[in-house]
């Protein structure tokens, strides 16, 4: 398990590297998920799930298990991606990873497995 610390820099390393775009700016598109393996190493611009997964790829790369995560924010419906590890919720709004706890207006509505192709898992 990392330390806060470790984490903070990882998180921080991604957010230099990453640009937010949307699909639609992007692909003209509303919604356009990249696979896993389609997140570049350097610089790179992409939506929410992107900044999740470069995250995601960063921790797997130090043999660290997450999870991405749908939710809505300030809604039910799905509108944001997060990486999930262990209680720590990490996205490109943050420039830190937050405790789950204190994000009451995220509702969460889905969860992927821990590798790359898992199925996914409604939240209840």
């Amino acid at each position: 398990m990392l330390t806060h610390d470790e984490l903070c820099q990882l998180v921080a390393g991604v957010h230099f590297r990453f640009t937010y775009i949307s699909d639609i700016e992007k692909y003209g598109k509303h919604e356009k998920w990249e696979g896993f393996g389609d997140i570049p190493e350097g610089n790179f611009a992409g939506d929410c799930e992107m900044f999740a997964q470069a995250v995601r790829k960063e921790l797997d790369r130090l043999g660290q298990k997450s999870r991405l995560a749908t939710c809505g924010v300030n809604s039910d419906t799905i509108n944001h991606c997060v990486c999930v590890y262990d209680n720590w919720v990490i996205d490109n709004i943050h420039q830190y990873p937050v405790p789950k706890s204190d994000l009451m207006t995220y509702k969460f509505i889905a969860i992927s497995g821990f590798k790359a192709g898992d199925a996914w898992h409604e939240v209840i």
